[in-house]
């Protein structure tokens, strides 16, 4: 009876057009199914030459389980008057959750203000004016123990996975070493393996793509080799489908549009993180746009009330930063996109992984997420004065 009730969820999911209703039908009827599923997963393994750190707390540990988000800002030093004519035009921040969201948020904004990343402005004062910044909300999408795969919805700027370490002889040659890769920057620096490892502890993660740590939206992960390999397997033929949806500068002029530009790395990026459009050397690259709404920046700040556009992203090709290079090759780069824009004011770089679309021997499955409310309410579709 379970297996047949998983059928049918599974091929409205499947069949099902709208984002949010795919993720809506997959939520309710997993999470009905998660304690019988629990019993049957099996115990995780050690899959690595050494053993593994203890998972980063998605919480800040300084937070107090008492404070709401008003009395949390207040406490941080922001004026009374401030928070609460933010929280009048923002009312949901007061739905943020303050151990996980905004105090891991601040400890962020605290370590880029002290790299002088902030541009001379306060944490505080960042927050109060982009309060979108303290949105960190994780969400389970779809998870089947079955199947072997759990989709969930990724934070922006958080990491995928969290580098652990490595083990390597010691200088005698008679031994070995633990060599420590990661300490966390700030109180809550957590990554999206973190999570999952900590809301489901019995599972071994294995991402099945890759997202940059700017971008929010759907990852998919599985927890058997099986599912890995059927998953890795789409990838590899391009049969995989993937949906973003960005927020860029400027009105297209096109509604629809193409960029087959190929890309390389960027030689004259001393970090190695850039890449560049290459005509010459670089690989083959497509991406195809379609503009969903022309509007107007609402973010507080340097660029409110400029022209800005929602467009709909869809890769063919899986180029580190491809989306993002696309897109600035076109004369639109993305709002927030330190790396590929002049913009260093907005909170984020708005780009979002709507969804992923498998299509398996025995049926399509689509893993889908809409954008986080900030994101949405960075576009007025009025002018603005």
């Amino acid at each position: 009876h379970e297996r047949a009730s998983m059928r049918r969820c599974l091929t409205a999911h499947a069949s099902s057009s709208p984002s949010s209703l795919t993720a809506r039908i997959t939520r309710v009827f997993f999470r009905r199914t998660l304690a019988s599923d629990a019993s049957r997963r099996p115990r995780r393994r050690d899959m690595g030459k050494h053993q593994p750190q203890a998972w980063v707390s998605i919480a800040a540990a300084h937070a107090n389980e008492q404070d709401d988000a008003r009395a949390y800002l207040i406490n941080l030093g922001a004026r009374v008057e401030d928070v609460d004519d933010m929280l009048e035009k923002h009312p949901r921040v007061r739905t943020y959750d303050v151990a996980t969201e905004i105090a891991p948020r601040m400890s962020y904004l605290s370590f880029l203000e002290e790299r002088g990343e902030l541009k001379g402005e306060t944490a505080v004062a960042c927050a109060l004016r982009q309060p979108g910044v303290l949105e960190r909300k994780y969400e389970t999408v779809f998870e089947c123990a079955q199947r072997g795969f759990i989709a969930v919805h990724k934070p922006f700027a958080v990491r995928l996975d969290t580098p652990r370490g490595w083990s390597e002889k010691t200088e005698d040659g008679t031994g070995r070493v633990e060599k420590v890769r990661f300490i966390p920057r700030w109180d809550g620096d957590a990554s999206c393996e973190d999570w999952l490892n900590i809301r489901f502890p019995d599972m071994h993660h294995r991402f099945c793509h890759q997202l940059d740590t700017a971008t929010s939206g759907v990852v998919l992960t599985a927890n058997t080799r099986e599912a890995a390999g059927s998953a890795a397997k789409l990838f590899r033929e391009r049969r995989a489908k993937k949906r973003y949806l960005a927020v860029v500068f400027g009105w297209p002029e096109n509604d629809e549009w193409t960029v087959e530009a190929k890309l390389s790395k960027d030689p004259d990026d001393v970090k190695g993180f850039k890449e560049r459009v290459d005509e010459e050397n670089g690989k083959a690259s497509e991406t195809s746009f379609t503009v969903i709404q022309r509007g107007y920046c609402a973010l507080e700040g340097r660029h409110f009330g400029a022209k800005v556009s929602r467009v709909e992203c869809r890769p063919v090709t899986g180029r580190r930063h491809q989306i993002r290079l696309h897109l600035m090759h076109s004369g639109h780069s993305i709002l927030g996109d330190q790396a590929y824009s002049e913009d260093s004011d907005s909170f984020r770089m708005f780009l979002h992984a709507l969804e992923l679309k498998m299509p398996f021997d025995d049926e399509t499955l689509t893993f889908a997420t809409p954008p986080p409310p900030s994101f949405e309410e960075a576009v007025s579709a009025e002018p603005l004065a």
